[in-house]
């Protein structure tokens, strides 16, 4: 993929995790994202890895439009916490598309760079949004 999709998919998956987190938690986010697109045919796509990542994942919603299941189109799993301001999906359209996505309001990101040992989080799929 060339890097004009690569950023496509990207502010999908930010937009996509932003949706989210205003579905299960009930505000609108203002935080700092983690998006990774998991790549199917990497040979670090494990099964295991696959399955380490959905465990992080638990709820499994019914998605629905018109009373019809859109299962068919995409399905994600989830975890999520109001109080805490956090929201975890791992989302998947067809065979390509799965999506890793991390969402976590600014005290919880200065919560986890504390015990970080006030070293910066990795930059890799961070995307700070504002209000």
């Amino acid at each position: 993929m060339g890097p004009l999709t690569q950023a496509m998919i990207s502010r999908f998956m930010i937009k996509l995790a932003k949706s989210l987190y205003y579905r299960h938690n009930e505000h609108i986010f203002d935080g700092v994202l983690y998006v990774h697109h998991i790549n199917r045919m990497s040979k670090d796509t494990t099964p295991e890895y696959i399955n380490s990542i959905l465990h992080m994942a638990p709820a499994l919603p019914q998605i629905e439009r018109n009373r019809k299941p859109l299962a068919d189109q995409f399905i994600y799993r989830f975890n999520h916490s109001p109080e805490h301001g956090v929201m975890y999906a791992v989302v998947q359209f067809g065979e390509q598309f799965i999506f890793q996505l991390i969402a976590m309001g600014r005290e919880m990101d200065a919560t986890l760079v504390e015990m970080h040992g006030g070293k910066e989080l990795p930059k890799v799929g961070r995307h700070e949004c504002f209000l």
